[in-house]
Order: structure tokens, then sequence, then C-alpha cells
């Protein structure tokens, strides 16, 4: 889904873009996504925001809570969308696939292509004997390309935490929501959820513990351990069912590569900064990635394309860089344990009284770290010819009912 987004940014910068896709046919499972502003700004910049913003829900307040709704840091999302001038906005995963599949050409991608090496060349990349120009990997967290690239890297590390996501439908019109973050401090386990607008409310929850692997075993052990919380928990998992819910086990890379393009070659999204969902940044970050991946190759010709990289390198590297460390899974740090769901107060005006989470600072030091839009960081290269990219993903995420590999 979200290599798509970098394939209709280089689309519109005029390039000819190719996406290799692992897996046989194109698909998109999983629960609902939160998209924070600076994702929807990024989409306003892909031409594809006024879809989004047309489904943003009218709640405005969100922030985290203890287990029974009583306030620990309200934040006001009204405050943050004048602030921003975009909205938080949840969807549901299939919906923005088709968003994003739909800008682009017909033949762009094709199924059945699984690459496991690369070989760069002096004028080229080539890929399984064909050659291209450029080549974006966004093979996923799990990335094996990008293992080959680093392969002193370590990779992703654990956070030892597992999380659900689902969308609950038909829920009662009257059932009082706690939209945000509900935490408890005995365990550390979350439930957050988000109305949608099309009556749905996405949510999800995060433990610690060992849960049931049986779906339903699994179900009701999730309602059980919060039936003493605010109503909405057991309700809006009572409003799902079983197999609806995905689980996985969070992870992220253990630390920032040490460059986001090598030569001709750039990674984006999950392969190039891994990072847990409770940033909510996962996918925005992939957007903006997608946007100073066009901006910068826009005018350049495949004799420049290394030159475009580097700078790509030098616009999207410093926010992973300097986001702070306590938020790195694995790593000492105070408080309850991340979360696995975006928290869609984070980053949003704060009312005073209440504690603030790490996961918050790590989320605004990406956002500090950014510096001017991507969207604004044009090339200076004259028009040449059009460059050739080949995108290679795979199919995967939230979608996936397994664990994340190590």
């Amino acid at each position: 889904m979200l290599p798509a987004a970098a394939s209709t940014a280089l689309h519109r910068a005029g390039h000819a873009v190719t996406v290799l896709e692992r897996a046989g046919e194109l698909r998109e499972t999983g629960a609902g996504i939160g998209i924070m502003p600076n994702g929807v700004l990024a989409l306003d910049a892909l031409g594809l925001g006024g879809p989004v913003r047309e489904r943003a829900a009218p709640f405005a307040e969100g922030g985290i809570r203890d287990r029974h709704g009583r306030a620990l840091l309200a934040t006001d999302r009204s405050a943050l969308r004048d602030l921003v001038g975009a909205p938080v906005t949840v969807l549901t995963r299939p919906w923005l696939h088709r968003l994003l599949a739909a800008a682009l050409p017909a033949g762009t991608v094709v199924t059945g292509r699984a690459v496991t090496a690369l070989r760069e060349g002096p004028t080229g990349v080539e890929i399984d004997g064909h050659r291209t120009d450029v080549a974006v990997v966004a093979d996923g967290a799990g990335s094996r390309l990008r293992a080959a690239l680093f392969p002193a890297h370590p990779g992703l590390r654990r956070s030892g935490e597992s999380a659900a996501r689902s969308v609950a439908t038909g829920v009662p019109a009257d059932l009082p929501l706690a939209p945000g973050e509900l935490l408890d401090h005995r365990t550390g386990d979350r439930f957050g959820c988000m109305p949608m607008s099309d009556g749905g409310v996405y949510w999800y929850a995060t433990w610690r513990d060992t849960a049931p692997d049986d779906p339903p075993a699994r179900h009701r052990w999730l309602r059980e351990r919060r039936a003493d919380w605010h109503p909405c928990a057991a309700a809006l998992i009572d409003a799902t069912a079983p197999e609806a819910v995905h689980v996985v086990q969070t992870a992220q890379l253990a630390r920032p590569l040490p460059a986001l393009a090598v030569g001709r070659v750039a990674l984006l999204g999950d392969a190039a900064h891994a990072m847990t969902p409770d940033l909510g940044q996962g996918a925005c970050q992939a957007f903006e990635d997608a946007v100073a991946l066009g901006a910068v190759l826009t005018g350049a010709g495949p004799a420049e394309a290394p030159a475009a990289l580097a700078r790509y390198d030098a616009l999207r590297r410093p926010p992973h860089e300097r986001a702070p460390a306590a938020g790195r899974a694995g790593e000492p740090r105070a408080g309850p344990p991340r979360t696995g769901g975006p928290d869609p107060g984070r980053g949003a005006p704060a009312r005073p009284g209440g504690a603030v989470h790490e996961g918050a600072g790590r989320a605004a030091g990406l956002h500090a770290a950014a510096g001017p839009h991507p969207s604004r960081s044009k090339a200076t290269f004259p028009q040449r010819d059009r460059v050739k990219v080949a995108l290679l993903q795979r199919r995967g995420g939230w979608g996936q009912r397994s664990p994340m590999p190590t």
C-alpha cells in the first residue's frame, strides 16, 4: 500500500515507474490506520489529500486517560487541526490502498516478482537481469534488501509487546466512547479507540503477558482483562468478530540506518525507519518519504540520480537520527510500556495537569527535526530524460497475523 505513494510521487515527477511486488496478487488486509496531520499534508502534496480530509470524523478530544476514562493528558484535536492545517483522520486500510492504487497508471505493478539482490553499476542498477536507473527499496520492516545493503546493521528489535487492531462496526449510537488511549498503570496494558466517519470505531489493545493463540480464546482473554475498564473497551471488543482482530508482535529498528540512499538505491518507509506503531507515524513518514523522493528527482535525468538520492538522504535521515533515544525499543526508559496504536492526541496542544508519555516526545522529535515540508525541497536539475525507477515492495505489515521477523 505505502509504496504506491512513492510510485505516485515519481509518476507525477514525470518518471517511468515499475513496482515489483513479491506476492502473486495485490491485496490489502488489516484494520484501520490513523493518518496524523503531517501525513495528510504529504497526501495533499501527492494530490490525494482531498478524499482523506473528507473522511475525518468530527471528534475534538483525545489524549491519555486512566483505565476508567479519567484524563491524564487531555488534548484538543480542533486546535491541532487549526494550528497545522490538517486533521487527524482514521481510515480503513483497504480504502486507503484503493485510493493510492487508483492514482497509478495501468500496468505499473508487476506481481510475482521476488527480488533478493541488487547489483549497482556506474550507470544503473541491475535487478534479475534487467537494468533500471534507480531502485527504491520498500519491502517492509523486515527488509531483506536492507540487510544486504547494510550487513553490519542489527536490524529489528522486538519491543516485547503484542498489539491487536480492528474496526468495530454496528456500534450502538449511544455507546459512550473515550477517544484516545486508556492506560492501566498496574500492567501497562493499553486500549485506544477512534471513531470513523462511516460510523465504525477503530480500536487497538496492547499487552506484554502471554495471550492465547486461538483467536476466540484470545478474544475472551482480551475482554476479561478489560472488564473493569471504561465501558467502551469491552463493548468494542464484543462488537468485533475474533477473526477480524489482527495481532502482531511489535518491533522497530534497533538503531537508525547510516544512510537512506546508497548510490542509485534509496530506502523508503518501514524498510528505511521501521518504528513501533505507538507513534502513529509509520504511514505518515512513508508518505513524507514519497513526497521528498518525488521532489528531489523532479527535473533529474539518469546521470543526476545519485546526486538526487543523496539530497533525499540529507532530507529524510536527520529526523530519525535526532528522535529521542528513549523511544527506541529495548532501551531503558521510565514509565509504562509503549503502545500498539496511535494516540490521536499526540502532538496536539495539551492542557496542563497530566503526565506526558515518552512516545509523544519521540513523535514530536520527528516533527521538530524534519524542517521544511519535503514537498518544498525541489531539486535544481535541468529537465533531462526521464528516470526509470524500479520500486521493490512486499505486501504485509498489519495485514499479517504472524510475528514480525527479528
